[in-house]
């Protein structure tokens, strides 16, 4: 008969490859976008039944707050969900840890991701009303 080890104790402890601290916090800041970009979304939907409800500004129209919401819930909520998804999944999945992840890289790109650096670049040129950016060397 074949000697049967377990073979329980080559394997790393999984929790211990994951950094729970940069997890919730990319899992913080995705929450937070998915709560405010809709709410613009919620707010621009109210001008189809009473169009004069954000005022007469041309920086309040629907032209202008739908690509801020649209932005803002694929790169501020979704991705950012993903990438802290991505976070955990990853060292569990493949029981290493991920290489700089609880270093510089993970925490400035959480904190670069969270502000939304995109996102907010995005509703500045949109509220100025540009539809989009020439770049002349």
């Amino acid at each position: 008969m074949a000697n049967t080890k377990s073979v329980q104790g080559e394997f790393p402890d999984l929790d211990s490859l994951i950094d729970r601290e940069l997890i919730f916090k990319w899992l913080y800041w995705g929450l937070f976008w998915l709560m405010f970009t809709p709410s613009v979304g919620v707010a621009m939907s109210t001008l189809f039944n009473n169009p004069d409800y954000l005022g007469t500004s041309e920086y309040l129209t629907f032209g202008r707050l739908r690509p801020m919401h649209v932005n803002g819930v694929i790169f501020g909520a979704f991705s950012t969900l993903f990438i802290g998804l991505c976070y955990y999944l990853v060292p569990r999945l493949t029981g290493v840890r991920i290489w700089n992840g609880s270093g510089v890289t993970g925490w400035c790109g959480c904190g670069t991701w969270g502000l939304s650096a995109e996102w907010c670049r995005s509703c500045s040129a949109t509220i100025r009303g540009w539809k989009r950016v020439n770049f002349r060397f």
